[in-house]
C-alpha cells in the first residue's frame, strides 16, 4: 500500500487494468482502487435540493442498507453534486460543522 484515499474523494479512471481505478495522488504516485469498493454516479450540474421530511439520513452508498454518514433536519438545502438512480451525492456540514459526505435519497429531499 502506498496511500490512503479519503471517502469522497473523486478517482478518475484511466482504465488501464480491468477491475481497478488507476488513482494519481498529486505528489506524482500512481495507485490502484479495486472498483467493489468504488461507489460510480453520474456528475451533474450543481443544484439544490431541500430535505422535505423531519429528519433525512446521508448514506455511505446510494442505498437505505448502507451505513449512515450524518443526517440533515427538515428544509436543510444541500448541493447536489451528483446523481445514482433517485439518490443524490452531496458534500456538506451539519449544524456543529462536522463534513457529511455522501448519498442522499430523492425520495426526501427535492
Amino acid at each position: 500500500m502506498i496511500g490512503q484515499v479519503e471517502y469522497g474523494t473523486i478517482a478518475q479512471d484511466h482504465g488501464t487494468v480491468e477491475g481497478w481505478i488507476t488513482y494519481h495522488f498529486a505528489d506524482g504516485r500512481i495507485g490502484y482502487i479495486p472498483k467493489t469498493v468504488i461507489t460510480q454516479y453520474e456528475s451533474i450540474q450543481p443544484k439544490n435540493v431541500t430535505v422535505q421530511v423531519d429528519k433525512a439520513y446521508v448514506f455511505a452508498i446510494p442505498s437505505a442498507s448502507g451505513s449512515a454518514n450524518g443526517s440533515l433536519t427538515k428544509n436543510t438545502t444541500v448541493q447536489a453534486l451528483g446523481k445514482s438512480g433517485q439518490w443524490y451525492y452531496i458534500s456538506t456540514t451539519d449544524s456543529q460543522g462536522n463534513a457529511i459526505k455522501g448519498f442522499l435519497s430523492g425520495t426526501v429531499a427535492w
